[in-house]
């Protein structure tokens, strides 16, 4: 009886039992943010502003690029956008900063299947750190959408004055998060970066989508549910 029971067991285990699997000398996970973790798409604000503003989408989408590089140079989004609406002949509407907020806040969105991916490693008592680059004023809004809460630990290229792939930004990230290098696996999205993690000897992944992620996590010897990819988001 105990015999069948084990071979059943066998049988519907997502779980490796190899003991000289990478996982095992895995302690901290280094994740990416942008195109990882969130997603993002601007098109509706490009489109709210063609609408508020009479113009193009495209124009609309050029504004954009405008207001980003804008703000890099710590310009005011306030008064940005009173010589946009000047440069058309018009003023700014009321509510238009309350409106335009609200419309960015739902062009970002959280992964749900990376979310789930990130909640199960911390469960297999892994420490998960986020490495990222980005400046204060889209932190702020990820900080204020609870986007930064499942992390353990907040590496952000504007706090610490260096930017990914930039050597210097892996050994802090190193430092800080008290950590050998092969008992880091970092996930990203961008070869670049990946490939300065090898560098540092660390475990490394480039991230495609959710369900190649899981799969690359079991070769390593992580264990998720089989239902996995009819969990959440389809």
């Amino acid at each position: 009886m105990i015999f069948i029971f084990l071979i059943f067991f066998s049988l519907f285990s997502s779980c490796p039992s190899d003991p000289q699997l990478p996982s095992d000398q895995i302690r901290v996970i280094v994740f990416d943010f942008g195109e990882v973790v969130v997603q993002k798409n601007f098109d509706p604000l490009a489109q709210f502003l063609a609408t508020e503003l009479d113009i193009t989408f495209e124009q609309g989408k050029a504004i954009l690029v405008e207001r980003e590089e804008a703000l890099l140079r710590s310009e005011s989004e306030k008064l940005f956008f009173k010589n946009v609406f000047h440069n058309f002949g018009k003023e700014v509407p009321q509510q238009f900063y309350k409106k335009f907020r609200k419309k960015m806040v739902d062009c970002i969105f959280f992964d749900k299947k990376v979310v789930e991916i990130i909640e199960n490693l911390k469960e297999q008592n892994r420490r998960v750190i986020l490495f990222s680059n980005t400046e204060k004023h889209k932190a702020d809004i990820y900080r204020e959408l609870g986007y930064y809460a499942p992390f353990d630990q907040l590496v952000l290229s504007y706090e610490i004055g260096m930017r990914k792939p930039q050597k210097a930004a892996y050994d802090y990230v190193e430092k800080q998060a008290h950590f050998l290098p092969h008992e880091a696996l970092f996930i990203d999205n961008k070869i670049e970066n990946v490939l300065q993690a090898k560098k540092h000897h660390w475990n490394a992944l480039l991230f495609s989508s959710p369900e190649q992620l899981k799969k690359d996590l079991e070769e390593l010897g992580f264990c998720f549910d089989q239902d996995f990819t009819q969990k959440r988001g389809e």
